[in-house]
């Protein structure tokens, strides 16, 4: 229920809203309505090409820089290749030096000065490079570790037991190149492992711990947030900014990204390029702020969009005047319309267009024509008005025939005859009602005048005519057509009774309904048959001049409506043979101030 109300109140709302419209447009020169639809078309079009202009621009913008970016990195990361190429090298250069490997190769304790001489040919091979932040050598068949950490000093000497347990040493061993790369505490690039084999039967017996600076790594791409991952997922080092930074450092793993190569950190977005080295299992990931990719872009679209207005402004001003030229003859085709209203059938003579030209030819020859037809036809008018008159004056003076009636009833009254008097009373009254009443008159009017009739059938019918009301108080006072339900009664009376049927029950009801004044006259007669209520409802489309003489019912009510109201009213009829007839009569209403009144 509720939701059929809603429906019903949007419908209305839709209505209400298309009428507005309507009477909008109604009152809108034609050349306004033409430069709005045409400033409305362009401003779409304008808005419409920018914004594609704007988004093919981004595209392609992004495209391009993932493109160069990506061929950057892998640039970049064969350049790493090489660099932890070297650092293979390097890790193994004990092996190439004959004492040294021997020392590594001892599985019996080494002495003081035998430790110290591998760390200083250790410290020759540390100062070698530039790039060390720290470089240190695992002896796992002596347990100790020699080598220099980031911030000392010097090299030392330290006891490193269960070495091979390390997750690094089984990383390199299992790794098929001896080697292996981890992140670093000591905020260097990155932390590289390497072994040194005993030859023969390829058994590690050292392992090579070292830490490099950035240097390899950023040369060349200061300006890049870029990132270097292991394995596809644990970073190892960045770059980036402080805000990036923490937020890669917190997710620890290379981020998703959509099919634009577009990733969210931290809230801000990044275009993602990258390239990978599968021999030692790290990737090269770049992130450059959309921001920096889309401010450009946003720069140009703002031109696009100032070059699109002013190809706005531009194009209404020619249309302005273009539309001008074309709809001004229609002003003048309406100007001169307007006086022809006024009798003055002066000819015009406009172009611009064929259209025009021949609307301008038509109608001179309709002003032609209606200035004969109305000379013609004036002289007759008149005679045939006066011929009116005179037959008006020699009808029965309807003001006669009232003071006659109260004459009869007042002798009436004088000889006692009470029941005379009333019936002459009410007929005098219907008979004042039907000729001074206005079109329009209350329900309350309507029902007194309805009421003298049937109290005056029922003189004549007795119980045999039952009339049940059902009309509340405060619909009374809601204006109706005069004269628009007795000729219901009058009908169901003289048609409702018939052969064995010899009374009648009419029950009349009022009320409102989705903002219609509804009066329902219903009786128990002898009804209609299909055919006979077909042909009564094609009667209400029949305007035929002689037929409306030969009928004053329904047909003549049913027209009186249409005159008065318009489609917002209409009678409906709904009938069965041997049960009855009932007349539903429709009415737009309003609500005023004081009571509801028919709305026309």
């Amino acid at each position: 229920m509720m939701y059929d109300t809603a429906m019903k109140k949007d419908n209305i709302t839709i209505k209400n809203t298309k009428k507005i419209i309507k009477e909008k447009l109604d009152k809108t020169p034609l050349w306004v309505t033409f430069i709005f639809l045409t400033a409305f078309f362009l401003l779409c079009l304008t808005f419409g090409l920018s914004y594609s202009n704007y988004r093919w621009n981004r595209n392609r913008t992004i495209r391009e820089n993932i493109k160069e970016t990506t061929s950057l990195l892998e640039l970049k990361i064969e350049n790493m290749e090489e660099y932890l190429n070297e650092l293979s090298d390097f890790c193994v250069l004990p092996v190439r030096d004959s004492y040294l490997y021997r020392e590594i190769l001892k599985t019996k304790k080494l002495n003081v000065s035998e430790l110290e001489r591998i760390m200083n040919t250790l410290r020759v091979y540390y100062y070698t490079r530039n790039d060390l932040m720290a470089y240190n050598i695992y002896l796992l068949n002596q347990d100790v570790c020699i080598g220099r950490n980031y911030g000392n000093q010097r090299m030392k000497i330290t006891e490193a037991k269960s070495i091979r347990s390390l997750a690094e040493y089984k990383s390199c061993v299992e790794s098929g190149i001896g080697s292996a790369i981890t992140s670093s505490q000591d905020n260097s690039l990155l932390t590289f492992y390497h072994t040194i084999i005993r030859i023969p039967d390829r058994y590690p017996v050292a392992l090579v711990k070292i830490e490099v600076d950035d240097t390899a790594l950023t040369l060349g791409l200061a300006e890049k947030n870029i990132a270097l991952y292991k394995d596809g997922g644990t970073l190892l080092f960045t770059n980036a900014n402080s805000d990036l930074k923490y937020g890669l450092s917190r997710i620890g793993h290379i981020p998703n990204v959509d099919k634009n190569n577009i990733t969210s950190i931290n809230g801000k977005k990044y275009l993602f390029s990258s390239a990978s080295s599968e021999k030692y299992g790290i990737s090269l990931v770049a992130y450059t702020p959309m921001e920096n990719i889309t401010d450009d872009i946003k720069k140009d679209g703002r031109f696009s969009v100032m070059q699109g207005l002013t190809f706005l402004l531009i194009s209404l001003i020619i249309t302005y005047f273009i539309i001008r030229f074309l709809t001004e003859p229609f002003s003048i085709l309406i100007s001169s319309h307007e006086n022809f209203g006024e009798n003055e059938f002066s000819k015009i003579n406009i172009g611009r267009s064929l259209e025009v030209a021949r609307l301008s030819e038509s109608f001179n020859l309709m002003s032609e024509r209606m200035e004969k037809l109305i000379n013609e036809n004036l002289i007759a008018s008149i005679n045939e008005k006066s011929a009116q008159l005179s037959a008006l004056e020699a009808q029965v003076n309807p003001h006669f025939l009232y003071n006659t009636l109260q004459a009869i009833g007042s002798e009436a009254l004088i000889n006692d005859q009470d029941v005379i008097y009333e019936m002459i009373t009410k007929l005098a009254q219907n008979l004042r009602y039907s000729i001074k009443a206005p079109n329009r008159v209350k329900l309350r009017e309507e029902m007194i005048f309805a009421q003298n009739y049937i109290d005056l059938q029922q003189v004549r019918m007795g119980d045999r005519l039952v009339v049940e009301k059902n009309i509340s108080d405060e619909l009374l006072d809601v204006e109706v057509p005069k004269c628009c339900i007795q000729p219901i009664i009058e009908n169901s009376i003289k048609h409702g009774i018939s052969g064995e049927r010899r009374s009648i029950k009419i029950k009349l009801s009022a009320m409102i309904y989705e903002g219609q004044f509804i009066i329902r006259v219903s009786d128990d007669g002898i009804g209609m048959s299909p055919n006979t209520l077909a042909a009564l409802r094609a009667s209400f489309d029949d305007t035929s001049f002689g037929n409306r003489q030969e009928s004053i019912g329904l047909a003549n009510l049913y027209s009186r409506l249409k005159i008065m109201y318009g489609d917002d009213a209409g009678i409906d009829i709904k009938s069965i043979a041997g049960e009855g007839t009932t007349v539903i009569l429709i009415l737009c209403s309003q609500e005023d101030d004081n009571a509801s009144s028919v709305n026309c």
